[in-house]
């Protein structure tokens, strides 16, 4: 293990769950249940806090399994059914006793051994706001690589690109960037209050992109990590509908209209 993906900061990952499942690779799978299994798989030596806000409807078999998995610091945090995901973020993120928070959902899987780790060294890099994972698809080409805001269009250059760096160098080098996937993605405790957290106005389809925004109206940056990794089993995420898009014009016309790379 490299010394730079050892945490020196205690880390939180806070999960919203609503105890869906479905079939992946030929096998059912309880998504919220196989999420925290392969977090605390990739946690390595260190220990790394689960907070685990769900629906409170969520089936007690669920709840069970959750419980049933051992040797994890875990955290189950009921909120009332219909909560947003915004809202459910942001109440799990006050029971979180971690300094680095990661969000992640739950139909998500860890890839890699370190990929927590990773998220949370970017956040001790000056400068750096939030840190985000390489994100593939369950057919392994790249769901999310970063994205760039050119002229208030949110663009995907690397999507659907294999993950392989004889095709795809790009895939394997830290940059900054605009937008993270709300897949999952990280922040320091501090810098999350600084921005008042998931804000839970803003239409949920586009709650990453204001997150985003609120960190750089801090004067920090979005940094995609390349050496931390996740699968995602959610389907492809629909084009925001326009009222969605108007309601984050408005509110951040001026940063928009000003950003031309």
């Amino acid at each position: 293990m490299s010394p730079a993906a050892v945490p020196t900061t205690p880390v939180s990952v806070v999960m919203g769950a609503t105890g869906a499942g479905a079939v992946v690779r030929d096998e059912p799978r309880s998504f919220v249940v196989e999420a925290v299994r392969s977090i605390a798989a990739a946690g390595g030596p260190y220990e790394v806090e689960i907070v685990v806000a769900h629906d409170a409807a969520m089936p007690g078999e669920v709840v069970s399994a959750l419980l049933e998995l051992p040797g994890l610091d875990l955290v189950l945090v009921p909120v009332p059914h219909g909560t947003s995901h915004a809202a459910a973020m942001n109440l799990g993120a006050l029971r979180a006793s971690g300094r680095h928070l990661v969000f992640a959902d739950e139909r998500t899987e860890v890839r890699g051994p370190d990929s927590v780790a990773h998220l949370s060294a970017a956040l001790d890099l000056p400068d750096v706001g939030m840190a985000g994972p390489k994100v593939v698809a369950e057919d392994g080409t790249i769901r999310h690589a970063g994205s760039h805001l050119t002229k208030g269009r949110l663009e995907h250059p690397w999507r659907g690109l294999p993950d392989d760096p004889a095709t795809s160098p790009d895939l394997f080098v830290d940059r900054d960037v605009d937008v993270l996937d709300p897949a999952c993605l990280a922040l320091d405790l501090d810098t999350f209050h600084a921005v008042g957290g998931w804000s839970e106005e803003v239409p949920a389809h586009l709650a990453h992109v204001d997150l985003a925004l609120k960190v750089r109206r801090e004067g920090l940056t979005s940094r995609w990590c390349h050496a931390s990794a996740v699968w995602t089993f959610a389907p492809p995420a629909r084009r925001p509908s326009s009222w969605e898009v108007d309601f984050v014009r408005r509110r951040w016309g001026r940063i928009l209209a000003g950003r031309t790379a």
